[in-house]
This record gives C-alpha cells, structure tokens and sequence, in this order.
C-alpha cells in the first residue's frame, strides 16, 4: 500500500507536468498580423515545433499555431522565437553514438530559433531538439542566422582517440573581423571557449561592445540552485514473524536528521518542474521490549543512515513569493548499526544475550514528499521514506517493517545570476 501510495505521488506529478500554464504573449501570423493573447508555455527545453494560444486567458478553447503558420511569436518577459529556414547539422554528440571521421549529414529545414541575445553587430539564436543544441549567428549581411559548427568524432586513424572540430570558434573571430571587434583579449577569450551557451553568449556581448540585450528571462536565472535542510526524524519499526521478536515493541523515536542537495530546472524562469538530487544523514536510536510470565526482552537498535537519492518536484501552486509542491522518488540507503543487541532477563533476574538478528548495509528507498516555499528561500517539507523489502538480512522465520517520516526546514540558495 505505501509503495502504490508513492507511486500515485509521482503519477500526480507527471499529470500536473502536462496541465496548461498560458502566459502573456503574442505572435505575429504570415500575413505580418500581431495577434495579443496568451501561450501555453510548456515545460521543455526543446524548441517548440507549434504553440498553444488563446486571446483570453479565461477562455477554455485554444488555437495551435505551426511553424508553417506564424513567423514570431513572444513570451512576454521569458522568450522570443522567430521563424528560420536553416541549415541543421544532424552528427550525433553522445559518445555511444559517436561517428567514425566528421559525419557531415545536415538538414535544410523551416524551424522556431529561440533568441538568446540581440546586439549592435550581431545576434544569438538556439536551437535544441531530440538529438543535441545548436547556436546560430547573424549579423546585418546574413540573409538567414549560420550555425555555428561543433563537431566531436572518434579519430579515422586511432579509434580510441575522440577529437573535437571547434569551427565555432573560427567562425566567432571571423564575425568580430567584420565589426571591427576583434582584439586580442577576444581572441584568447575566443579559443578557450567551450561550444556551451555561457561561452558564446559572452563572445557575442564581446562583438557587441557591451550593447546587447538578453531576450529571455530564462538568461537570469541558473539551471542549478543548492539547499540545506535540518529536520526531525521519526523512525517506526517492527518484527513480524517469529513469536519471541514479534512481541518486542518498539516505541517510535525522534533524532535530528539533516540533508544537502542540489534542484535542476527544466525551464528556470518558471520553476515548475524540478529534479533534485539529495544526500541526507537521519539516525535511529529505538529501544524495545516485551514481558511474558519467565522473561523479560530489552532490544537496543542504534542505526545511521546515509542515503543518496533523486526525486522529481513538482508546484502545484507557483508564485514568485509561495510555492506548494508535491514529489516522489528513490534512491539508495547505506546504514551501519553502532548498538544491536538483545538481551534475555530471567526469573533469577540473570541477563543473557539473545538473538538479534544481522542487519542489511545497502537497501533501496522510496520516498514521497509535500511541502511550501516561502518567499522563495524558506522551504518546509514533510518527507516519508520506506525500503523496497526488509531491512534485516533474509531470515526465513521473521521479516520486519521500518519506515521513517521527516518533518524539514531548508534555506534555498538563489538560482539569479549575478
């Protein structure tokens, strides 16, 4: 049941993914008509290949717009896409996939290029579908943006060798040439560039002279935020099975329990859907005991817990100053028992060990979460975790059931850049 329960958490979650968020927008049709309206501004990092849009925001129906129907279109204070027709470079980047020699394949095709920054001399568009990201440049004299050319390959004479072809690089000297930009901070800059967009953009901002304009507002934020978060931890535990552990009762206890972790955004500036990566520490400090007629039973189970995990976030509600979130996801668990024992207290008051069983170093968690974020820093959140299986070693006459339920107040670094 805990296990179906999780899973509705995180099923909850990718339904909420697809549910419609339509911002502020407009987009101007073949016939150069500017319609005003609102966008379904869907939660990808690829380009769009059509959009959503409706003239009210209360309206229930929508109308979709291709690439074939419309030439720009405009999310107001997050991103701008114009129509291209380009050349498409179609040579893989994954190392698994990776081409023996430059594979030169290429597309001509009518595609959305996100506008990333627009300056004096030149301009900067991305694009990214299911295969890899590309960035296109233009300046006054292009008729079209030109992509700039990466390529990664395995080497035609030593086939443990990959080797890059950064003919961006060249093609960005070239472009400041042409605007009387180059210098040789620019040129150094130029040739330890990585083909990243942090790298490029700041090479186009160089050509600009310091004049250009970010047209996203994606551009301000990081992909990346760091958090911390301190909590308690009420840990639940039990035996079933074999009569005389079955009949220890162990009270819940309380321990501190603490966590770091990093948040990545599909889209930043909307901060709906988020993966988070954990590292977290909680203690188990449970003290049972059981009384029949000639014996009395006294278990101590000391356990640390380190456990690293990925989970998937999703807001429910998102406004700039309250968030309130729902989150699922798993991860592994490595625990050491410092105390386990268990011992036997006769008629004659005479205390004797008695069996406690071995317990597991390595186990697979569940976990499930809710919680809020307050004036975009302060995150509380209830999280509960479960091991997939028992967490003792397998016996066949007992089992056990354990989880543990964390009450957590976090401080969330800011993903603005500077």
């Amino acid at each position: 049941m805990k296990s179906i329960a999780l899973a509705g958490i995180l099923l909850l979650s990718l339904s909420s993914i697809a549910q419609k968020k339509f911002e502020k927008a407009f987009v101007v049709t073949n016939a150069s008509d500017t319609l005003h309206g609102y966008v379904d501004y869907v939660e990808q990092d690829r380009n769009p290949i059509d959009i959503k849009f409706k003239k009210n925001l209360e309206d229930k129906d929508f109308q979709t717009y291709s690439v074939r129907d419309i030439k720009y279109f405009e999310i107001e204070g997050f991103e701008y896409f114009s129509r291209w027709v380009c050349n498409i470079s179609m040579d893989e980047t994954e190392f698994s996939r990776l081409h023996v020699g430059v594979d030169p394949r290429h597309r001509t095709d009518t595609v959305f290029l996100r506008t990333v920054t627009s300056g004096k001399y030149v301009q900067l568009y991305s694009y990214k579908d299911k295969l890899k990201i590309r960035f296109y440049i233009k300046d006054q004299g292009d008729a079209a943006p030109q992509e700039l050319i990466y390529h990664t390959f395995i080497d035609n004479v030593e086939a443990s060798r990959v080797t890059e072809d950064n003919i961006f690089q060249r093609q960005l000297i070239q472009y400041a040439i042409q605007n009387n930009a180059l210098t040789d901070k620019l040129y150094s800059l130029t040739g330890r560039s990585k083909y990243v967009q942090r790298d490029i953009a700041k090479i186009v901002e160089t050509i600009n002279g310091g004049n250009e304009v970010a047209f996203e507002k994606a551009n301000h934020y990081k992909k990346n935020r760091f958090f911390v978060q301190v909590g308690a931890n009420r840990s639940s535990f039990k035996f079933t099975g074999y009569q005389d552990l079955a009949s220890i009762k162990f009270p819940s206890s309380i321990t501190p329990a603490f966590t770091v972790g990093v948040d990545q955004f599909i889209k930043p500036a909307i901060g709906k859907v988020i993966l988070r990566g954990e590292l977290s520490f909680h203690m188990d400090r449970l003290h049972g005991t059981s009384k029949s007629s000639n014996t009395e039973y006294n278990y101590t189970l000391k356990r640390n817990t380190l456990g690293i995990s990925m989970s998937m976030l999703t807001n429910l509600y998102n406004t700039e100053s309250f968030k309130f979130f729902i989150g699922a996801g798993g991860g592994l668990d490595i625990s050491s028992c410092p105390e386990n024992n268990n011992y036997a207290t006769g008629n004659s008051d005479s205390k004797t060990q008695s069996f406690s069983p071995d317990f597991r170093t390595y186990f697979i968690s569940l976990s499930g979460r809710i919680g809020c974020v307050l004036n975009k820093r302060i995150e509380i959140s209830f999280v509960y975790n479960t091991p997939i299986g028992r967490i003792t070693d397998p016996y066949f006459t007992f089992a056990d059931k354990y989880s543990c339920q964390q009450l957590r107040i976090g401080y969330l670094f800011s993903n603005r850049k500077k």
